[in-house]
């Protein structure tokens, strides 16, 4: 009996030791196997992560468009030949404007020549009715007649007293010995004609021959035929 024991303890140690290492074996098999699977996940997982990334950055950034600074280099070529023949076409354009210009200066010049027509009634500090009518008569006279030259300052009325210090002179100038009208012409502030109507005296007493009279000679004077 007791080696019947004997064996039945060996084979259960044997069957025992047998089941252990075949546990063991599958056991380390195990944790190899998820220690493989592992790795390869964590290999696996980041790079497509990162490939990803990378293409998603670079379909982001502007595309670089082949030889720019080439066109750059054209362009700026066409505008300068641009403006190189916009200059030339407009070199004829100047020219005729300086022309236009030099043809102008002429007419310049005399447009600048102000001619003007004075009216004068010399007269004394003393005065008699008579000297009042024949300013008066004049006066009106050239207010009627000629509006638009008063108007227009080509034309002016002008009061002197031959009494007074500084208008002594216009008695020797123009020939002064009595109340008188004359006509002076001047261009520039410079007198270059002039005319004294002496028939004012005559026509005192009709007034409408007088106004024919200072009218027919102002005209006259103004057209250059006195």
């Amino acid at each position: 009996m007791t080696f019947k024991r004997i064996v039945n303890l060996v084979l259960l140690v044997f069957v025992a030791i047998s089941i252990f290492t075949l546990i063991y074996k599958e056991s380390g098999k195990s944790k190899e196997s998820s220690q493989a699977e592992k790795k390869e996940v964590a290999s696996s997982i980041p790079k497509p992560v990162l490939q990803l990334e990378i293409k998603n950055d670079e379909s982001q950034k502007p595309p670089v468009p082949p030889n720019s600074a080439e066109p750059m280099k054209e362009k700026s070529k066409t505008e300068n030949k641009k403006s190189k023949s916009e200059e030339k076409n407009d070199a004829p354009q100047k020219i005729a404007a300086s022309e236009n210009r030099s043809e102008e200066k002429p007419e310049s010049k005399e447009e600048e020549k102000k001619e003007k027509i004075i009216v004068y009634y010399f007269m004394t500090t003393t005065r008699c009715p008579s000297c009042y009518k024949i300013e008066n008569y004049t006066h009106s006279c050239i207010l009627d007649k000629f509006p638009n030259e008063i108007a227009s300052g080509k034309m002016e009325w002008k009061m002197v007293n031959v009494d007074e210090k500084e208008n002594t002179h216009f008695i020797k100038d123009y020939e002064l010995f009595t109340k008188s009208v004359v006509l002076s012409k001047q261009v520039d502030g410079k007198e270059v004609k002039w005319k004294k109507l002496d028939k004012v005296w005559d026509l005192l007493y009709d007034q409408n021959e007088f106004y024919k009279y200072i009218k027919e000679e102002t005209e006259n004077f103004i057209r250059d035929k006195n």
